[in-house]
């Protein structure tokens, strides 16, 4: 992200992946959209960085 400075990439794939590194089938619907756990998990890790 050295041509962006004002750009901040937040890695959020360990807090909603599992193992296999897919979706956690608790944070999803149908194993590609985030159900509203997944997404409180999303937006708890993008307080914590902004």
């Amino acid at each position: 992200m050295e041509k962006h400075p004002n750009v901040k990439v937040i890695k959020c794939n360990e807090d909603l992946t599992g193992e296999d590194g897919l979706i956690r089938s608790d944070y999803t619907r149908g194993g590609l959209h985030l159900n509203d756990y997944g997404y409180v998990v999303l937006t708890n890790r993008l307080k914590d960085q902004l």
